[in-house]
C-alpha cells in the first residue's frame, strides 16, 4: 500500500540544514492539504519554537510493503 508522506528538514545557525523525519499525511480529504498546513504539522511535530520559514520538505510516497521511500519529481 503506498502512502503520501512528508520528508521534513530544518535550519540549525549552527549545524545547517537537518533531517527531522518522514511524517505520513492522515487526512483523509487530501483536498485540505495545503503548503501552511504542511508546516503547521512541521511545528507540531519539532517544536513550537521553530520558525516555519526555517522547515522545508520533500512530499513522498512510502511503500507499507516494502518500507521503501519512493521521492516525487517535485516538491511544493
Amino acid at each position: 500500500m503506498k502512502i503520501l508522506a512528508y520528508e521534513f528538514y530544518f535550519h540549525d545557525p549552527r549545524k545547517g540544514i537537518q533531517f527531522a523525519g518522514i511524517f505520513p499525511e492522515r487526512r483523509k480529504d487530501l483536498r485540505r492539504v495545503s503548503r501552511d498546513s504542511i508546516k503547521k504539522l512541521a511545528k507540531r511535530l519539532i517544536g513550537k519554537d521553530l520558525d516555519s520559514k526555517e522547515v522545508s520538505f520533500n512530499k513522498v510516497t512510502f511503500d507499507s510493503n516494502t518500507g521503501r521511500i519512493i521521492r516525487a519529481k517535485a516538491s511544493w
